[in-house]
C-alpha cells in the first residue's frame, strides 16, 4: 500500500480512490496481460511519482484522480510496448514497431501545452476567455452561461455551445496554420 504523508506530498488519497485506481490498473494490466509481471500498486507508485514531478514544476492539476488513472494507462501501456520490443528482440527479429512509438515523456506533453496556450492567446477575446473557461477552469456550459449573465450577458446554452464549437473551429484553424 502507498503512504503519502502530508509532509511528503500534498496528495489526499481516499479508500474508494486509491480502489478506483488499483481495480482500473488491474483491468488495464489484465487487457494487455501484464497482470504476471506487475501489479496495480506498482502502476500507482509510479504514477504518484510523476504526479509530485508534475506538481513541483509548477502544473495545477485539477482532477488528480483522472490525471492518475489516464497517467497509469499511459505508463502501462508503454510497459506493453516496451514488453513487445524485447520480444522482438529476443526473437533476433528488427522489425521496427511503430504502433509502440508512444512515449511517457512529459516534456512533450509541456511543449504541446505551451504552444496550445500561445495560439489561445492569439484568439479574440471572447472565444478565448470561453475555452479558458471551458477547459481550463472545468466549467459546464451552464455554469459559463451563469457566469456570463453575472457580466451582463444573456445567452442561452445551445448559443453558448455553438460559440464553444466556433471557437475550437478557430484555435484548430490556428493550430493548423503554425504548423
Amino acid at each position: 500500500m502507498i503512504e503519502i504523508t502530508e509532509n511528503r506530498s500534498p496528495l489526499i488519497f481516499t479508500k474508494s480512490m486509491r480502489a478506483k485506481l488499483f481495480a482500473s490498473f488491474l483491468l488495464r494490466l489484465t487487457q494487455f496481460g501484464l497482470k504476471d509481471k506487475y501489479t496495480p500498486d506498482d502502476i500507482l507508485t509510479e504514477v504518484v511519482r510523476q504526479l509530485e514531478l508534475e506538481m513541483e514544476s509548477g502544473k495545477i492539476v485539477y482532477n488528480r484522480e483522472a490525471w492518475l488513472r489516464t497517467t497509469g494507462f499511459e505508463y502501462i501501456y508503454q510497459l506493453r510496448c516496451n514488453e513487445k520490443m524485447s520480444t522482438i528482440h529476443d526473437n533476433a527479429m528488427t522489425t521496427h514497431i511503430t504502433s509502440c512509438s508512444v512515449s511517457f515523456d512529459l516534456s512533450r506533453r509541456q511543449k504541446y501545452s505551451q504552444i496550445l496556450k500561445e495560439l489561445i492567446l492569439q484568439l479574440e477575446p471572447g472565444e478565448r476567455k470561453l475555452l479558458e473557461m471551458k477547459f481550463y477552469q472545468h466549467r459546464s456550459w451552464e455554469e459559463i452561461a451563469e457566469v456570463l449573465s453575472l457580466n451582463g450577458e444573456k445567452i442561452t446554452v445551445v448559443a453558448l455551445r455553438q460559440r464553444g464549437c466556433r471557437a475550437m473551429r478557430s484555435l484548430r484553424k490556428l493550430y493548423k496554420s503554425n504548423l
